[in-house]
C-alpha cells in the first residue's frame, strides 16, 4: 500500500519537568488517496476519510512520574487518549558525527516497538528529549528516522533557554475516552485487521500478503 508522502510542522515544549509534543489540528490534513496494488497487478485508488476535529493532538510527558498521555485515533477514526509509561530506550552510540545546521551531532540507534530508529543528537542543547515518544539521549534529538515506516523527524529551530511559555504544558483535556496502551493495542489490532481484510477484498485477492499498513510501531512490541 503506497501513500502520498506529506510533511507538517510539529512543536515540542519542555519546562524541565514536563513536555508536550504537539501535532496541530489545522495541519492534520490526511493524504487524499492511497494506491493498493495486488500481486495480480491490479491497481486502485482509495479515498481516505480524515478525522474531523479542531483540537490538537498532543503527547504529554511527566518525567517525575515517568508517565505519558497522548491523543490518537483508532483505524476506524474514533478518537481516544492513551496512557503509558515513558519508554526506557537502550541506545547504541556510533562514532559518526556530522553537522546539522548549527549543531554538531552524533549518531545513535535503538529499537522501540518493532521499529529501528537512527537518531542524530547534539549535546549543544543538553536536554534528554526528542520528537514523539523518543528521548533518553544526553542531548536533544536533531534528526530521527523510523526505519519501519520510513518516517523522519528533523529539528528546524530551537529556542533554548526560553523564558516565555507559548503553549500550555498539561495532559490532553479533550474529553475523549481513555485507554491503557495494552487495551488500545488490543482494540487497534482488531481494527487494523478489519482494514487489511477490506483492502485485500478490494484488491481482489483476500490472501495477498502485500496488503499491509506501514504503522510507525507494532502494538505489542517492546
Amino acid at each position: 500500500m503506497g501513500a502520498v508522502i506529506d510533511s507538517k510542522t510539529e512543536d515540542l515544549f519542555y519546562n524541565g519537568k514536563e513536555s508536550v509534543y504537539v501535532s496541530y489540528a489545522k495541519d492534520l490534513i490526511p493524504p487524499t488517496d492511497s494506491t493498493i496494488t495486488s500481486t495480480g497487478g491490479d491497481r486502485m485508488t482509495i479515498e481516505w476519510a480524515g478525522v474531523a476535529d479542531d483540537k490538537d493532538f498532543i503527547m504529554y510527558k511527566n518525567y517525575g512520574s515517568n508517565t505519558m498521555q497522548f491523543r490518537t485515533a483508532f483505524s476506524n477514526g474514533k478518537l481516544c487518549i492513551v496512557t503509558d509509561t515513558i519508554p526506557t530506550l537502550i541506545w547504541k552510540y556510533g562514532t559518526e558525527k556530522k553537522r546539522i545546521g548549527p549543531y554538531m551531532c552524533q549518531r545513535a540507534k535503538t529499537v522501540f516497538h518493532c521499529a529501528e530508529y537512527t537518531a542524530w543528537f547534539t549535546t549543544d542543547i543538553p536536554l534528554s528529549i526528542g520528537p514523539w515518544k523518543l528521548g533518553g539521549l544526553p542531548g536533544i534529538i536533531v534528526e530521527l528516522m523510523n526505519e519501519r515506516a520510513h518516517v523522519s523527524y528533523k529539528l528546524i529551530t530551537a529556542e533554548y533557554p526560553k523564558s516565555k511559555q507559548v503553549y500550555v504544558i498539561s495532559p490532553p483535556k479533550t474529553g475523549d475516552p481513555t485507554y491503557s496502551w495494552a487495551n488500545y493495542g488490543e482494540i487497534e489490532a482488531i481494527e487494523q485487521d478489519k482494514q487489511r481484510k477490506f483492502l485485500a477484498i478490494l484488491a481482489k485477492d483476500p490472501n495477498d500478503p502485500t496488503i499491509f499498513s506501514q504503522n510507525p510501531e507494532c502494538l505489542k512490541g517492546k
